[in-house]
């Protein structure tokens, strides 16, 4: 399951609370029911400079969602959050669609014993 956060230019506030949030409920609900899953968070941005600001905006992001998993009851011990930077743009910077790049992805992964 994939799905797009936006968030507001060079911030980590989502465009549109409730959107985001009937979004992130959906992954909040898996969360629960994969119960035994490490969640890791990435946060992105849509820049053609890499830079430390980047990389702090990039990791608030993934922190903003994190922090929705846990007022939503999930166990922050399970949660990794990673700040990207612009290492991992999905469209061009400069095109119309750019604000795809300002996002979080949201990863379950099984340890294995």
């Amino acid at each position: 399951k994939s799905a797009t956060i936006n968030f507001l230019p060079d911030t980590a506030k989502f465009v549109d609370n409730a959107e985001a949030a009937a979004i992130l409920d959906a992954f909040v609900e898996i969360a629960k029911t994969l119960d035994g899953t490490i969640i890791q968070i990435e946060g992105n941005i849509n820049s053609t400079v890499t830079n430390e600001i980047g990389m702090m905006l990039s990791l608030e992001r993934a922190k903003t969602v994190k922090n929705y998993f846990i007022a939503n009851g999930i166990d922050p011990d399970r949660i990794i959050i990673v700040g990207n930077g612009n290492t991992k743009m999905v469209v061009d910077p400069d095109s119309d669609e750019a604000y795809l790049n300002r996002r979080t992805d949201v990863f379950f992964k099984t340890i294995e014993d």
